[in-house]
């Protein structure tokens, strides 16, 4: 169970950590009243990626949630910009500190390739993000009203759908831009029967299946490297074959008509491209830099704990 919490740059606000510190303990404390000693509790801390930056901060935070009965803590950064390398950079850092509080870290709002550079680089036990959206987070328009909806339009936000051997999402008109050139299915898709047996059409058909799967595939290929390695194999093999990736999507050359069909600027879509061709092989410096840093700090994570029912599953009436 989350335990109940708040955003802490709150500009309205400044005194939300004492509360939902006291918070915690009255949650934990209800649950052992009513029988639920067995249910573990989760901490959240959100805020922005220069508060957890700042050390001030963190000695407020630190002695503060080491007091409090929870399993794993849950982090969520608000940054401004894109994670380009600089904010990389500052992430793995700043995170790789936290440890120091002596519990799995759970990285929320954060998928894609930076959520892999997380895990691959030891600074977090595990990530939580949406199917193709909420995999980043952000506050810059915290206290601004929202938007008046176009009643005329759909509602809801448009579906991302995850290239992770690039490392970028796109949407669905300007995926079916790109896929049109020569060559870019083998360029851009994972070349998995399992995860999709029929081809393109699988990703068209069910977005969200794509997403999650190849998510996990992810996943699971840094699982199988060994902790002590994975930072040097994340900047070595996963980067390279982002950069790889990069450069040959760069040359790609969609159909103008298509383009035009979807709706979808093809200079601004290219320009996109060309400008992640550059900005991967910065990403890969960084992270290179990175990884020597963490192999020599010799760090690795603690486990995120078990997950623990209420009540028996007999119980429950699921199967």
């Amino acid at each position: 169970m989350l335990s109940p919490s708040h955003y802490l740059a709150d500009p309205g606000f400044n005194g939300w950590q004492p509360i939902d510190h006291d918070a915690c303990l009255l949650l934990r404390r209800a649950l052992d009243s009513e029988g639920g000693k067995t249910i573990a509790i989760d901490y959240l801390v959100a805020a922005r990626l220069t508060d957890f930056m700042d050390e001030n901060f963190r000695s407020k935070m630190m002695p503060n949630l080491s007091d409090l009965p929870y399993e794993n803590l849950w982090v969520r950064a608000s940054m401004s910009t894109p994670i380009g390398p600089l904010n990389a950079q500052r992430l793995v850092r700043t995170l790789s500190r936290w440890h120091n509080i002596g519990k799995p870290i759970v990285m929320d709002y954060m998928g894609g390739l930076t959520a892999e550079a997380l895990v691959g680089m030891n600074v977090v036990s595990g990530i939580s993000h949406g199917y193709g959206e909420q995999s980043s987070f952000t506050t810059t328009k915290w206290t601004d009203p929202p938007d008046e909806r176009d009643k005329d339009k759909s509602s809801g936000r448009a579906m991302r759908i995850g290239v992770s051997a690039l490392g970028c999402t796109f949407n669905s008109a300007e995926l079916d831009v790109l896929l049109s050139a020569h060559g870019a299915k083998s360029v851009l898709l994972p070349n998995d029967r399992k995860l999709l047996p029929n081809g393109v059409e699988d990703i068209r058909r069910d977005p969200r299946r794509f997403n999650i799967y190849d998510a996990q595939r992810r996943m699971a290929e840094i699982n199988a490297v060994p902790t002590a390695n994975r930072p040097d194999h994340f900047a070595d093999q996963r980067m390279r074959e982002v950069v790889a990736t990069a450069n040959k999507a760069a040359k790609l050359n969609p159909k103008s008509d298509i383009a035009e069909a979807k709706n979808v600027d093809l200079t601004k879509l290219r320009a996109r491209l060309v400008k992640f061709s550059t900005t991967s092989e910065k990403l890969r410096g960084t992270y290179e830099s990175l990884a020597q840093e963490r192999t020599e700090q010799g760090a690795t994570v603690r486990a995120i704990g078990d997950l623990r029912r209420s009540t028996p599953l007999n119980q429950t009436g699921t199967e």
